[in-house]
């Protein structure tokens, strides 16, 4: 039997490789839906979209990546796809500082949402907050994101691609973030780096695709969460 749940539709959008970023701005012949799209994504005015910024939005927004649908859950939307678009948004606009930084926070919620999604359990039951300290020294979600990566890593929860995804998200946010000598250089490849391993990562642990018929299906450890998050 089909479930519902509520979503948002191309929150992230997609890039056409039909057309150049100078077709888009120039609004050659058949790039005003893609145009519009951009404008939605990046909420800007029409007068507001240059030629940089249509061009980033290419540069991070690969066909594998595309993710149609998202669910509408209010904790999912505030921690994670809110600032997942913002991130992308702010690449797109040239401030790449602010790109990873959400992107690391991204990274972290990511960590915390595969933990719920898993259930490790202790003698067949879900951990609760005291065996999880008992365990980790630390709540999971108050734990440092390097111990996070390492415990999703110990219990099979990540893959080897994954654990150095979410590795190169908190050392490229600290790198920028926490240190006072910073070489930036290569900001904005960094920047786009982050965004794309953090957009990987939610692509590949929420599974969602749509069918033929525009209906959609995820990863059914997420859809437990979002109903469960839902009916709390």
């Amino acid at each position: 039997m089909a479930e519902y749940v509520s979503a948002h539709i191309n929150l992230f959008g997609a890039w056409d490789p039909k057309f150049t970023p100078q077709q888009v701005f120039a609004r050659a012949e058949g790039t005003d839906q893609i145009r519009s799209l951009i404008e939605y994504v990046l909420d800007l005015q029409p007068e507001g979209l240059t030629e940089a910024a249509i061009g980033r939005f290419a540069e991070i927004s690969p066909q594998e990546l595309y993710l149609p649908v998202v669910p509408d859950e209010q904790r999912l939307v505030q921690r994670l796809l809110r600032p997942l678009k913002s991130s992308k948004r702010l690449y797109c606009l040239g401030e790449f500082l602010g790109t990873i930084a959400l992107a690391g926070l991204v990274g972290e919620t990511l960590a915390m949402l595969a933990f719920r999604m898993r259930k490790i359990q202790l003698d067949g039951k879900a951990l609760d907050g005291n065996q999880e300290q008992q365990l980790f020294g630390k709540e999971f979600d108050k734990l440092d994101q390097s111990r996070r990566i390492e415990i999703l890593d110990c219990f099979g929860v990540i893959n080897a691609q994954q654990k150095q995804q979410f590795s190169d998200l908190r050392g490229t946010r600290n790198k920028y973030l926490h240190l006072w000598e910073v070489d930036d250089s290569q900001i904005q490849g960094d920047a786009r780096k982050s965004f794309l391993h953090a957009m990987r990562i939610f692509k590949e642990i929420s599974n969602i695709n749509v069918d033929l018929s525009g209906a959609f299906t995820m990863n059914p450890a997420l859809l437990e969460y979002v109903r469960s998050d839902q009916a709390g």
